[in-house]
C-alpha cells in the first residue's frame, strides 16, 4: 500500500503560480501594471485585468513566460484611464 502511494505522488505536477506586484509610473491616464508568474515546468502565459467593476474588463495581451521553475517578472503598460476614477 505504501509503494502504490508514493508512485501516485511522484505522478503529480505542480500548477503555476500568480501573483500581481503594486502598480508603478502611475499618471492621471496611465500605469504599469505588474506581476509574477512562477511556471514550475508546466508552458504558462500571463496577462493583466483590470476595469472600473466586475462586468467591465480590460485585458493586455498575454506574454509567454516559459516552462520554467524560477519566478518571471512581468509588467504590461497601460493607457487611456479616466482620471479620478479607481480601478481593480
Amino acid at each position: 500500500m505504501i509503494g502504490m502511494l508514493l508512485n501516485t505522488a511522484l505522478r503529480v505536477q505542480a500548477v503555476p503560480y500568480s501573483a500581481t506586484q503594486p502598480p508603478t509610473a502611475i499618471t492621471s491616464v496611465s500605469a504599469t501594471l505588474n506581476g509574477m508568474a512562477t511556471p514550475n515546468g508546466v508552458p504558462t502565459v500571463a496577462w493583466f485585468e483590470w476595469g472600473t467593476n466586475s462586468t467591465d474588463i480590460e485585458q493586455t495581451s498575454s506574454t509567454n513566460v516559459g516552462a520554467g521553475g524560477g519566478v518571471v517578472r512581468v509588467s504590461a503598460v497601460i493607457s487611456g484611464l479616466t482620471p479620478r476614477k479607481t480601478f481593480h
